[in-house]
């Protein structure tokens, strides 16, 4: 098995939640907003699960493989500090002095508060927001990679305290039917990638305080314009999913574990691998300790990941 992709197909890479710490940006004031129950959550459940070292060897990973785009699907930061992203920029310098097309999304701990949306997002990791298409100043928007287009979406919303959810308006869901729509009319394959997921988590009996508030009405767009795939990050875990529109058209829908989290060895790198404008293959590395590396561990086909889940 390989996570390279072969010749003549497109590879899209996928890094998620990598929650990178830096808390010398944190002061007096943050305690005063949401930001302190982030910090509190931190220090008693995440202290030490995500590993700036695994961040490391992901992108040691992605600078060897050399994937045709990778998509930075969210929640880069824990309460969305200006170090956090900082530090986040600085560790993903290497994809850009190696020349590797990325795309940014926010999540909800890059949102985490209103004046996250103070422009720093834009300015710290502007090398990574650069679109093919984009038709408003920040989101949605596309990239294209051959005959494959993505198109990026911001579902990042500041949510209350204990809250995680997340929204897409009416602006961005009409913007996203016509870019859809033009997109197809290029004769161009179809992936959506945002951060949250936009059907209810398949292991949370509870979901209305995490989930997305205009998912259906998303997927009801993807199944019209015949979308193959949507990625997303959010929950920490490997899921897949297909999703029926009311006419059987079907969209496949893959969750990516965080690529920073040592809990069980699930952090992850995505692969997805499509033949012209068509997605041929899943592809999955995970971490292992042992090789001090991310390394090959699952390759499905749309038809496999069908069989996988018919059990």
């Amino acid at each position: 098995m390989t996570i390279r992709a072969p010749e003549g197909c497109v590879n899209i890479a996928q890094i998620t939640d990598l929650h990178l710490p830096a808390w010398e940006g944190f002061g007096w004031r943050d305690a005063l907003n949401k930001r302190v129950t982030g910090w509190v959550n931190h220090r008693l459940s995440r202290h030490g699960a995500h590993d700036p070292h695994l961040i490391q060897r992901a992108v040691d990973a992605l600078v060897e493989i050399r994937p045709d785009l990778t998509l930075i699907t969210g929640d880069v930061t824990n309460v969305s500090l200006a170090s956090e992203f900082r530090r986040v920029a600085s560790a993903l310098e290497p994809l850009v002095k190696a020349g590797l097309p990325t795309a940014y999304i926010p999540g909800n701990h890059d949102l985490y508060v209103p004046d996250a949306l103070d422009g720093r997002v834009e300015n710290l990791l502007n090398a990574h927001l650069h679109a093919d298409v984009r038709p408003g100043p920040t989101f949605p928007y596309v990239k294209r990679v051959g005959q494959v287009s993505v198109l990026l979406l911001n579902s990042a919303h500041p949510a209350p305290p204990l809250f995680a959810w997340g929204r897409l308006d009416d602006a961005q869901l009409a913007s996203t039917a016509s870019l859809l729509a033009a997109e197809r009319a290029e004769g161009q394959g179809l992936m959506v990638a945002l951060h949250h997921h936009p059907t209810a988590a398949p292991h949370r009996r509870v979901d209305f305080h995490r989930g997305l508030r205009g998912g259906r009405r998303l997927l009801d767009l993807c199944a019209a314009h015949q979308v193959q795939l949507v990625v997303h990050g959010h929950n920490h875990r490997h899921e897949l999913r297909w999703w029926e529109g009311d006419q059987g058209q079907r969209v496949l829908i893959c969750g990516l574990g965080s690529t920073s989290l040592r809990l069980d060895q699930r952090a992850e790198i995505g692969f997805s691998t499509w033949t012209g404008p068509s997605l041929s293959a899943l592809r999955f590395a995970r971490w292992d300790d042992r090789a001090d590396a991310f390394t090959p561990a699952l390759s499905l086909t749309p038809g496999e990941v069908t069989r996988v889940l018919r059990g």
